[in-house]
């Protein structure tokens, strides 16, 4: 197999964990909403910034606990 060959089916692996990854977190939204485990209107609730960090810090807390992949915020911050 030719360099290039191997390094175009390398790039073609990583684009398919991609899509397959942003599936699972689509997927994991979906079902935390689903489920009502995300807290509903934080829009227009007042809430301050510290606790918009807490409702988002639990949100993606929740979404990794449904997800099948993990948390998915964690392993993007490793992947980079």
């Amino acid at each position: 197999m030719e360099e290039k060959e191997r390094n175009l089916l390398i790039e073609e692996i990583k684009q398919l964990e991609r899509e397959l990854y942003l599936k699972r977190s689509q997927l994991a939204s979906k079902e935390a909403m689903e489920y009502g485990v995300t807290r509903p209107g934080l829009i227009g609730s007042g809430l301050n910034v510290e606790e918009w960090k807490k409702a988002i810090t639990e949100l993606i807390n929740l979404i990794g606990m449904h997800s099948s992949g993990g948390n998915s915020v964690e392993d993007v911050c490793a992947e980079r």
